[in-house]
């Protein structure tokens, strides 16, 4: 059976705007699966250092929630993720765990998909809202835009989950 183009079960990547949040520092899309769909949120992540020349992410980590890296695509040696106190060199086809409240940010060029689940360990459901703790303040041409070191924050993506008609 083939599904429609404006079939419930097929988001379009192409109707999708890529966004950049300051507090990442990376060009998005963020999917909007919607509070119906019980497992998880995920967004696609496009870092480059070429294009995002000044920006770095920044380190952070998520109190509430693990989350899943997909690297769908990055030359060898062009992609690395800082996680805790380690860096990990990281290729086409690997994934990522980031366990909840450990810091972490990607450096480098690479095109991800990040899954978070969407229920967690403490019974809360993301649904749009991000729990998130800043580590360090990089580079930015406004700092002002960075979320504060050390303090628990949630951020709202619901403005973020367009999808252009």
């Amino acid at each position: 059976m083939a599904v429609k183009a404006e079939s419930p079960y097929l988001i379009k990547g192409d109707k999708i705007p890529e966004q950049r949040l300051p507090s990442c520092g990376c060009n998005m899309k963020i999917f909007p699966i919607g509070e119906d769909r019980d497992l998880c949120d995920f967004l696609v992540v496009r870092k480059s250092d070429t294009t995002d020349v000044g920006w770095t992410m920044q380190m952070h980590s998520h109190p509430d929630f693990d989350e899943y890296w997909y690297i769908v695509k990055a030359a060898p040696g062009a992609c690395k993720f800082i996680v805790g106190d380690e860096t990990v060199d990281a290729e086409e086809g690997d994934l990522l765990i980031t366990p909840r409240g450990v810091p972490h940010k990607i450096l480098g060029d690479a095109t991800v998909i990040c899954f978070a689940c969407k229920h967690n360990v403490f019974g809360k459901t993301t649904s749009g809202r991000l729990s998130y703790m800043a580590h360090d303040t990089p580079p930015r041409d406004d700092p002002s835009t960075l979320p504060p070191v050390g303090e628990y924050m949630e951020l709202d993506l619901a403005p973020l989950y367009k999808v252009n008609p």
